[in-house]
């Protein structure tokens, strides 16, 4: 069976690697439980840790790596509760020009994004549980 390559967007930079990775690993093992699938999350706060060594990387290795790491993924997950985040933008658009899906964890009534953001995404929920349950249903079957 091969395995399902999943990529995590949302902000890193000014929060915590904490918060960065709190509702990736809710997401992944809600995934996880629910689709009983060899998965594959490439969640970016786990190779980079700016909380402990920032000072380490230069910004061209980051971009780079996850640029390649979007290449071939299967679907994207992003997290569009916050505002201004210009990396999870870039993310965004290179998934978008591949053909990758794009599903959103998105309160729209509280986190107003550009409306090219809403344009590259092509589902959102409020909750992780409808994110999952969606996934699952359709790209995971």
């Amino acid at each position: 069976m091969e395995e399902y390559k999943i990529y995590t967007i949302g902000k890193m930079s000014g929060i915590t690697t904490t918060r960065a990775l709190k509702w990736r690993k809710q997401v992944e093992q809600s995934l996880m439980i629910r689709s009983g699938k060899p998965l594959n999350f490439i969640h970016p706060p786990e190779f980079f840790n700016f909380d402990m060594d920032k000072d380490s990387y230069e910004e061209d290795e980051i971009f780079n790596f996850e640029m390649r790491q979007l290449k071939d993924t299967d679907i994207c997950i992003v997290n569009l509760n916050f505002y201004n985040s210009t990396g999870s933008n870039i993310e965004m658009h290179q998934a978008h020009i591949n053909d990758i899906p794009i599903i959103a964890l998105w309160d729209k009534d509280t986190y107003h994004q550009h409306p090219w953001v809403e344009i590259m995404v092509d589902k959102s929920f409020n909750t992780i549980d409808e994110l999952t349950d969606y996934i699952n249903y359709y790209y995971l079957f």
